[in-house]
């Protein structure tokens, strides 16, 4: 049985959370945390279809499906969102707030794309049942799903 690693994930994660790579150092949210929330996700059972490896950083198997594939990536992001309290940072150099209600677009697609996939999806199914049978018939359908999300949320 070949493994399947937590870092196939972290493109579109990051796409649906907005975090661009766009710091001095690198991405806003580090692949520690995005490998948590992946692992978060299928510990507590959310995509049965899919188990932790033997180690914390893989899969057992890859996702069977474009849409098990997507629903794990979008539960992971909505975790990743955060919760509704703003955080505000003040030293004597610097000051960051950060505003939960300028995540809401991103957090209304992410929660609108779990349900379509739950409600027209096909999560847990084999790699045969594309197309008609789930929402996403290509990994490549999946990814303009969420390129379109973020457009969609910049405007």
């Amino acid at each position: 049985m070949s493994v399947y690693a937590l870092s196939n994930f972290h493109e579109a994660v990051r796409a649906l959370v907005g975090d661009e790579g766009d710091t001095a150092t690198g991405f806003d949210v580090a692949d520690a945390q995005v490998d948590a929330a992946l692992r978060t996700v299928v510990r507590m059972g959310q995509v049965p279809s899919l188990l932790m490896g033997a180690t914390t950083d893989v899969l057992q198997a890859a996702p069977g499906n474009p849409d098990t594939w997507g629903y794990l990536v979008a539960k992971a992001a909505h975790i990743l969102i955060g919760g509704a309290q703003p955080v505000s940072i003040r030293t004597r150099a610097l000051s960051l707030s950060s505003d939960p209600a300028a995540r809401r677009d991103s957090l209304t697609f992410i929660e609108a794309m779990i349900s379509e996939i739950d409600a027209r999806g096909n999560v847990g199914g084999t790699a045969a049942d594309t197309g008609n049978k789930g929402l996403f018939g290509t990994m490549t359908d999946l990814m303009t799903y969420c390129a379109m999300g973020r457009m969609r949320g910049e405007s």
